[in-house]
């Protein structure tokens, strides 16, 4: 099995959140069809799939919202790794992260 890219990942997330592939694209800054080839590609890595759509609608199978939920858990773990790596890299003895705040604290 091929595990799908960070890229990808987001893509279902804010597709999910705008079920409109014209404002998910334009959220994502790229074009639609750019957007639908990746959701394509996301649902044939994993074999299954996570949205039905049509010409004037797009819905999140059961499936679908059971991988957005875990696509946003792993997009959050990812970001938290990348940040607590960059604040020891630069010298933190400790990384806090407080929702959405991220706090680098140095001890002599």
């Amino acid at each position: 099995m091929m595990f799908p890219d960070i890229q990808l990942l987001h893509a279902a997330i804010v597709l999910a959140e705008e079920l409109n592939f014209s404002r998910a694209a334009e959220r994502l800054h790229i074009q639609q069809p750019t957007l639908s080839r990746q959701i394509l590609k996301l649902e044939s890595q994993i074999g299954v799939r996570l949205f039905v759509r049509n010409h004037q609608n797009v819905e999140l199978t059961e499936a679908g919202r059971h991988f957005v939920e875990g696509a946003r858990t792993v997009l959050q773990d990812v970001e938290h790794v990348v940040l607590s790596t960059s604040a020891v890299f630069h010298g933190a003895d400790e990384f806090l992260n407080i929702g959405k705040s991220h706090i680098q604290i140095r001890f002599w």
